[in-house]
């Protein structure tokens, strides 16, 4: 029977999911519906996610530590709780200020306009400093 609602987890927990290795980015998909994605993404200290675009539009928002987001000449600190809105195809990166985890929500799959599915818009090449 379904109940209207689910607990996906605790954000204490969604620090744990996905541990931090300095130089490292990891991520994993902890929930999709319908075209909606959220993707926990863990930064070791030192590590970026190179400039990239997403294929649908997506919202970053701050869980531990702190990153910047990084858009053309403009750089955006990310800290606990803080969120950046991009729409699709905006070119960005990722850096890590010391270990940090972001969630990042993808607000569409380009699946149901005949793309990729949302969770091929994560994991770009990724490089250490």
């Amino acid at each position: 029977m379904d109940s209207g609602y689910r607990i996906i987890t605790a954000e204490a927990h969604l620090r744990e999911t996905v541990p931090m290795e300095d130089g490292e980015v990891r991520s994993r998909r902890v929930f999709a519906l319908d075209g909606l994605s959220l993707v926990l993404i863990s930064l070791g200290r030192g590590a970026v996610m190179r400039d990239h675009t997403a294929r649908a539009p997506i919202l970053i928002r701050g869980v531990t530590g702190r990153s910047v987001v990084i858009i053309g000449d403009e750089r955006i600190d990310l800290a606990v709780g803080g969120m950046v809105q991009l729409d699709a195809g905006v070119r960005h990166a990722l850096e890590a200020i010391g270990p940090s985890q972001v969630l990042l929500t993808v607000l569409g799959s380009s699946r149901a306009q005949g793309g990729a599915a949302a969770s091929d818009t994560v994991a770009p090449p990724v490089q250490a400093r």
